[in-house]
């Protein structure tokens, strides 16, 4: 039974300081989060299309379906998208285009590389937000160096 041995008694110290409501709190964000998917794609990625309400909620619960992706990290290839009839544009077919994302890809990974920025959203407005993660060291007042041997 869990919390008999020894490896789940964490667990179930953790699980008691949950609330009896965190699992409806997290079925209403799932829901939450699939319809605003599903808005989204239809407004945008499925322009032109006769069924373009059912194509967005089956493409919604697709990116939603765990069984499938089991990471927020896996990617999901053009060929992917088009099964779940998600409008894709080729960055090989406009140069243009792919000068534009790939300088703000290029920017964005020498900001995660070179910073302690985990998280990085900035708009056409020009308006930014950062969340910065890890250890940051703040130094205070060094004592002046001597150049030389120390007089006593």
């Amino acid at each position: 039974m869990l919390g008999e041995s020894g490896s789940h008694r964490s667990v179930v110290a953790a699980l008691r300081t949950l609330g009896p409501g965190l699992l409806s709190i997290c079925e209403t964000a799932q829901k939450r989060t699939v319809d605003f998917v599903a808005r989204e794609l239809e407004a945008h990625m499925m322009r032109g299309k006769r069924k373009k309400v059912k194509y967005a909620r089956d493409a919604a619960d697709w990116f939603s379906d765990h069984k499938f992706f089991m990471s927020h990290g896996r990617n999901v290839t053009r060929a992917d998208a088009r099964a779940h009839r998600i409008a894709v544009t080729d960055l090989e077919d406009d140069d243009v285009l792919q000068d534009l994302v790939l300088s703000v890809s290029h920017a964005a990974q020498m900001t995660f590389s070179g910073t302690p920025c985990a998280k990085l959203i900035e708009n056409h407005h020009g308006r930014t937000w950062l969340q910065m993660e890890g250890q940051q060291i703040v130094l205070g007042p060094q004592p002046p160096t001597s150049i030389g041997p120390m007089l006593a």
